[in-house]
């Protein structure tokens, strides 16, 4: 199925994704853009249920480059109908555009994508996007919410409790301590070095480890000399 993706999106796939975004972005009139905006949207939402997963994907794709709000239920929705069961480069399209969109309703499917897909691309991806949510709502352009707030704090309790979860799959643990380390929230600072510390799994404690460092705990440079 891989091959298959990737020789065909080098043709038909990035045809129509230039197509979907000279429809998105092609007006050069803003008032005509404005009143065409909404129009777009739908017409591109429409095409994310298309038959041609090459065009499922160019859909997925142009409505993460649109980057309005609006897109994000469907997005939502088309990640969470095709979880495992379509192409894998729509899947990793759907979650690259939630990173995107930036918008904390995706955060449910993004942590289930991160944990349950089953192509490493998709979860490694769901795990970025998880953290350029965080990103969006840090960002001083974006007026403070109480339900922001919630949710990054939602985020970062999910990410410690895949982390410390020995059930977990060692990759999605790591990939929960890359993404704590980027957020770079001290809370994730207590669970990080117990894992960098006494977790029997090696891959683990060296993601934990490096998460510490980005995070700029002191305990980094001990549990390096250690592992030497």
């Amino acid at each position: 199925m891989r091959k298959k993706g990737f020789g065909k999106i080098k043709g038909v796939s990035i045809f129509l994704c230039c197509v979907f975004q000279w429809l998105v972005f092609g007006s050069t009139l803003a008032d005509e853009f404005i009143e065409q905006r909404q129009e777009k949207i739908e017409g591109i939402v429409t095409l994310l249920n298309h038959k041609d997963y090459n065009v499922r994907w160019a859909a997925t794709v142009a409505l993460g480059n649109l980057g309005d709000q609006r897109a994000a239920e469907p997005l939502i929705q088309s990640l969470e109908g095709s979880m495992n069961k379509d192409y894998y480069i729509v899947r990793v399209a759907a979650v690259n555009a939630l990173g995107k969109l930036q918008d904390t309703r995706g955060i449910d499917a993004l942590i289930r994508a991160m944990r349950t897909d089953r192509e490493a691309l998709v979860q490694e991806s769901a795990a970025s996007a998880l953290v350029k949510v965080v990103s969006g709502i840090e960002s001083p352009r974006r007026p403070a919410s109480v339900r922001d707030r919630e949710s990054r704090q939602k985020i970062i309790k999910e990410l410690i409790g895949i982390l410390a979860n020995r059930k977990e799959k060692s990759y999605v643990r790591g990939l929960a301590a890359d993404s704590l380390g980027k957020i770079g929230d001290p809370e994730a600072v207590k669970e990080l070095n117990q894992i960098a510390s006494s977790d029997p799994d090696k891959h683990v404690r060296g993601k934990a480890i490096d998460a510490l460092a980005l995070i700029g705990d002191p305990s980094a440079t001990k549990y390096l000399k250690q592992s030497k």
